[in-house]
């Protein structure tokens, strides 16, 4: 059974926090203990609420958190493609920009990054992942338009697969493995981590190796 991605409602500020706190508590849960493992007890009270407030936000309990977080997911990703969508001459500097974003959304949850790490390995509560299986159409319009790019000539020939993989594991990695990253990463380098990283997006489309602005 497909999972339903959920997007939050706008609402009272202290509310959505404590809602964004939740989701990002339980994310962490499911992925050291993947869903079934995850103790609602657990999650209210690493979050600092009770577990009746669970459901006072989330009626559904944990698969409701599941989703919503899947949805947060969702958002970013839509976000990623719509601007992909929008591309114009310059297409590498808008990819680039996506890319961007797609790291600044996972930086500032490390958690959500931590459970689509599990989802890649072990799937959902209903079998196989449904993160994949809701984002199937967001890859394939990602794949539609770097392919429209490499006949345009706007960017060079690419494996596009390889491509999108590439881009998908090694932020959600970065940001959702933090012991295989400090343990490749040098302290001191992790701050540069994201300019490095958009350098090789560049790279990979075949423009040139610097940022716009930067000598």
């Amino acid at each position: 059974m497909s999972v339903e991605t959920k997007a939050l409602p706008l609402q009272d500020p202290a509310k959505l926090q404590t809602k964004y706190r939740l989701l990002e508590v339980a994310a962490r849960h499911i992925a050291l203990h993947g869903f079934e493992g995850a103790s609602l007890r657990s999650i209210a009270a690493d979050a600092g609420v009770t577990a009746a407030a669970i459901y006072r936000h989330y009626p559904g309990g944990k698969l409701d958190l599941y989703e919503s977080t899947l949805g947060m997911v969702s958002n970013a990703v839509s976000a990623f493609v719509q601007g992909g969508q929008e591309l114009d001459t310059d297409l590498i500097s808008q990819v680039v920009a996506q890319c961007d974003l797609f790291w600044q959304f996972f930086a500032e949850y490390p958690n959500i990054a931590a459970m689509i790490v599990r989802e890649n390995i072990s799937g959902g509560p209903q079998g196989p992942s449904p993160y994949f299986d809701q984002h199937a159409q967001a890859i394939d319009s990602l794949r539609l338009i770097l392919n429209q790019a490499i006949d345009a000539e706007v960017i060079r020939p690419i494996n596009v697969s390889a491509f999108l993989f590439w881009v998908t594991t090694y932020v959600t990695n970065f940001h959702g493995c933090q012991a295989l990253r400090e343990a490749i990463w040098n302290p001191q380098d992790i701050p540069q981590a994201k300019d490095e990283f958009l350098t090789q997006v560049r790279e990979r489309l075949g423009a040139c190796t610097t940022e716009p602005g930067r000598e």
